[in-house]
């Protein structure tokens, strides 16, 4: 994107977007320090049709077109209106261009690092289940079968097994313990 100017803007208006609107407050405000909000000059694209750029991305002020491949405008989006709520155009690769009709303030989040936090919003209410070790299934299935684990995207499972690593521990050696706090800096991947 060209002709982006950082800006601030009030939080609350971050949490009307769908689906951020659904978070619990702590996982709000986990997720809106990873939120960037920026200016966007009129003429300027947000993105381009065919774009990989895994963001999502949220109109706050202005209005902009939505382009076709063959450079004609099917629709526009204002801000202050029901579209503003949802992410603009979301589909990867992009099926459309996005340009700025007047100044904009658009907010964008990494699209993987918001589902991660929108799972573990949903997956923050699942029962603990104790896996027991005398089970003919091996380890790895029976977690996977677990509430929790089966409300997760197949696509995130795989990124966080391929990101795990080994951590020795003595017998009897205390790893996580009930209601302690995890920090999110040493969960996110």
């Amino acid at each position: 994107m060209h002709a982006a100017n950082k800006v601030t803007i009030d939080q609350n208006i971050l949490q009307e977007f769908v689906p951020l609107n659904a978070l619990s407050a702590e996982r709000f405000r986990d997720v809106s320090e990873k939120i960037i909000i920026e200016e966007v000059l009129a003429g300027h694209y947000l993105f381009r049709k065919g774009d990989r750029d895994n963001q999502t991305i949220y109109l706050i002020e202005g209005k902009i077109n939505l382009i076709d491949g063959f450079r004609k405008v099917i629709g526009e989006i204002e801000a202050g209106t029901d579209m503003d709520r949802y992410a603009i155009a979301n589909q990867q690769p992009r099926h459309l261009s996005a340009r700025a009709v007047k100044k904009c303030v658009i907010a964008r989040i990494d699209s993987g690092l918001l589902d991660v936090f929108l799972t573990w919003d949903q997956s923050s209410c699942a029962e603990v289940v104790e896996i027991g070790a005398d089970d003919n299934q091996d380890w790895m299935t029976r977690i996977l079968q677990t509430e929790a684990f089966i409300k997760i995207p197949p696509a995130m499972i795989q990124s966080l097994l391929l990101k795990m690593q080994k951590h020795p521990v003595m017998a009897g050696e205390v790893v996580i313990q009930q209601g302690d706090p995890l920090s999110m800096k040493a969960v996110v991947l």
